[in-house]
């Protein structure tokens, strides 16, 4: 079936939720990440570590440990630190010039301080290289952000012609390939740090480009997998405003991104964006039916639209009753339609298991809000409950059978968009084992737990979720539940 267009809705006060897509990135991404290089626009990336400088002030020398990608800690090569009087330091002069006042200086200046401090921070050209093949051959697998082919392109200049931007998009990259240790409470590591205070930088002097928006964008998902979610809320903020002010996604104001339409075109194929190929034949649209193939980021960015409705319908819900019901099924008959096509493409797990994830949450959260609701009939809420509950079924058993054998599992792929549908799914599990008492259910509960236990060796969200799952209590009714702290619940706090 094809996309339905949603009803009109009655006029209403300004739309806030077109001001930042926080809640679900891919709403975005599949505006900046398919124009970031699938309009034909150049991409980069990179490595990791640092080490403050010694002053003579209060701060002293520290080195600091990068995390290879397998988790183990290195010791990379040391840089400076990021004080303005280390990074840009420049020898006294009669004039003393300040040259960031210098439309001439101010971007060759900082494209000189970065590349000596990224140098220290990746090393060799070789060492950039070896990073850059890794994150392309993994990750970069499920993150179509930026071009590998005019990645390689760019990079031989790296530091013949160092371009700031570009090789903070190298550093970004390199953050991403970071695994957590086992026992790490949080991944707000140096390496972290570092590339968020280089992208402060490029903003505070005028480096308003593409490869911003492609580092803030790494930085982003790096956020959503390790926990850090207020960070990534501000950061595909920022995305979202970076691209706006160089004109990837035109709207009524520089202030908003707006919604996608339904005649607008997805990313072209994956394996003809890893390419640089631009097909001859016409893109697929957001109103592409359900059963025609598509490439994984294509499907992704498809969801992704869907769940921005569904938060919309949930946050920000119509006035008239009857137009909202009306909505809702349209939304539901819309997702469902969806789930058994990316269920049977189990054989791709890499490839549609985020969509899969992306597409049961979006129900999820609307089943959620209905359920919470105080017009719903006693019959409606019972349909409610059947549906979260086959809901929740499809997942455990279709996770099973993917993590069936954990040793074949490539965790360096996995999308960190999947881990949040596992954990509103053992909610329901949970729930389900306690109110029936069913021992199906109490051992979907633990099947899932482990399977977060599994993620959390890649995303460290796998163990916020699971210390979460932990913590439930028996009285709460069927239905998922924010995670303390992250999300906002459409029926207000609780829990």
């Amino acid at each position: 079936m094809s996309l339905p267009d949603a009803p009109t809705a009655p006029a209403s006060s300004a739309n806030l939720f077109n001001v930042y897509k926080v809640y679900t990135p891919f709403s975005h991404l599949s505006c900046v990440a398919h124009s970031g290089n699938r309009v034909g626009r150049p991409c980069h990336y990179e490595e990791d570590s640092y080490t403050f400088p010694q002053s003579s002030g209060p701060y002293h020398s520290q080195s600091l440990h990068s995390r290879s990608d397998d988790g183990a800690p290195s010791q990379a090569p040391s840089a400076q630190g990021l004080s303005p009087n280390v990074l840009f330091s420049a020898p006294a002069s009669a004039m003393n010039i300040d040259p960031f006042r210098h439309e001439a200086l101010r971007q060759p200046t900082v494209n000189i301080a970065v590349s000596n401090e990224v140098s220290k921070i990746l090393g060799t050209y070789d060492d950039i290289h070896s990073k850059a093949t890794k994150y392309f051959a993994t990750i970069g697998q499920r993150m179509p952000i930026v071009s590998k082919v005019r990645f390689f392109e760019r990079l031989p200049s790296i530091f013949s012609n160092p371009q700031a931007d570009f090789l903070v998009v190298c550093l970004a990259m390199n953050l991403i390939l970071q695994y957590p240790i086992p026992g790490d409470q949080s991944m707000q590591s140096s390496s972290y740090v570092v590339v968020k205070s280089f992208i402060s930088v490029l903003e505070s002097t005028s480096f308003l480009s593409l490869d911003v928006v492609q580092a803030r964008l790494l930085v982003t998902f790096y956020e959503l997998g390790h926990g850090i979610q207020g960070g990534a809320s501000l950061s595909i903020a920022g995305a979202a405003s970076s691209a706006r002010f160089i004109c990837l996604c035109n709207g009524d104001s520089l202030c908003t991104t707006e919604d996608p339409q339904s005649s607008d075109s997805l990313p072209i194929e994956d394996t003809q964006w890893a390419q640089d190929i631009v097909p001859d034949t016409t893109y697929h649209t957001l109103a592409t039916p359900s059963d025609i193939t598509v490439g994984h980021f294509a499907r992704e960015c498809q969801i992704s639209h869907l769940i921005g409705r569904v938060l919309k319908h949930v946050f920000e819900p119509a006035s008239d009753p009857e137009f909202h019901a009306q909505e809702a099924m349209q939304l539901e008959k819309t997702l469902m339609a969806f789930m058994p096509l990316l269920i049977e493409e189990h054989s791709k797990f890499g490839l549609y298991c985020a969509a899969l994830g992306m597409c049961s949450s979006a129900l999820f959260t609307l089943y959620d809000s209905a359920l919470f609701s105080s017009q719903i009939s006693q019959d409606y809420k019972d349909t409610l409950l059947a549906s979260i509950q086959c809901s929740s079924t499809q997942i455990t058993e279709f996770s099973r059978h993917l993590f069936g054998d954990v040793a074949a599992v490539d965790f360096g792929v996995v999308s960190p968009l999947i881990p949040h549908s596992l954990y509103q799914a053992a909610i329901v599990q949970y729930r389900l084992g306690k109110q029936i008492g069913e021992m199906r259910y109490r051992n979907g509960f633990e099947s899932l737990k482990e399977i977060l236990g599994y993620f959390n060796r890649r995303w460290l969200i796998g163990g916020r979720y699971l210390e979460a799952l932990e913590g439930l209590k028996v009285d709460f009714p069927v239905t998922t539940l924010p995670l303390s702290g992250i999300y906002v619940s459409p029926s207000g706090p609780r829990g």
